[in-house]
């Protein structure tokens, strides 16, 4: 539990030091055709539109899904227990759906976030172009979840603050 305190808080450190406009980019990859503009992304998933965005100022993102005739919002914010991570709600037919994804952790030796996704580890791999200034620059996110692989691709820089963010929301699209 502390080595998480510890991580959030240089990740939260991280972020505001970091703090700044990213310019349009995109984020293609497993069924998704995105735009990505200073910290948010938007488009085409698994055949349904999103929204997603980060606030670093509060190290907080909100992810938008409409599916379902619904449109379903999820938070992903530090928690009571001083994690990171939030909860999908949402209805299908007659009954209520809910998840929670949850930081692990990050590995900056082994270029890895590890994620709590509906009772499910995920490790999230990255791989980029380069690395400057504290942002991967081009970089590309892989894991497996429910058996099934998943790769996505950010043209433009991203630290590890935002992919930990950006793979909680993506995660959640795929799970709804």
């Amino acid at each position: 539990m502390k080595k998480i305190l510890i991580g959030l808080v240089s990740l939260m450190l991280t972020v505001a030091v970091m703090a700044e406009i990213h310019p349009k980019g995109k984020l293609t990859g497993t069924n998704a055709s995105l735009v990505t503009y200073d910290h948010a992304f938007a488009g085409e998933m698994n055949g349904i539109v999103i929204f997603g965005v980060l606030d670093e100022s509060i190290f907080t993102s909100e992810i938008t899904i409409r599916k379902y005739g619904q449109t379903i919002r999820a938070e992903f914010k530090k928690q009571e227990n001083n994690t990171l991570g939030g909860n999908v709600t949402y209805k299908l037919e007659d009954r209520e759906v809910a998840f929670n994804i949850t930081l692990n952790k990050i590995d900056p030796k082994t270029k890895q976030i590890s994620l709590n996704a509906a009772g499910e580890e995920v490790v999230i791999a990255i791989t980029s172009e380069g690395f400057a200034d504290g942002h991967f620059i081009n970089p590309t996110i892989t894991f497996t979840l429910g058996g099934n692989a998943y790769e996505y691709h950010m043209v433009g820089e991203a630290c590890y603050g935002m992919l930990a963010h950006f793979s909680m929301m993506l995660i959640s699209v795929n799970l709804v």
